[in-house]
């Protein structure tokens, strides 16, 4: 089962964003958009993935040719404080 919500704003990288979520078996959550650039249309995807109970992947990617190929822009790791876990 797929749900879909629009709203406004997610951080820096989209103006106006769907959020699908589920959309893997690994359990990612996934925020999809676009907005516009003095070059065109830029597409954005956003992902949070949890990797471990106390890690959690964010990962942002641009998109010029309407998703035929992605550009990461960053790839963040998050571990929960106080967990003892290193990167």
């Amino acid at each position: 089962m797929t749900t879909s919500i629009r709203f406004a704003g997610l951080a820096s990288i989209a103006a106006l964003a769907l959020l699908t979520h589920p959309i893997s078996a690994r359990n990612t959550l996934r925020f999809l958009g676009e907005r516009m650039t003095s070059q065109g249309k830029l597409n954005v995807r956003l992902s949070f993935t949890p990797l471990a109970p106390n890690r959690v992947r964010q990962h942002a990617e641009n998109s010029t040719d309407g998703g035929a190929t992605w550009t990461t822009v960053y790839d963040f790791l998050y571990l929960r404080q106080g967990s003892g876990e290193k990167p």
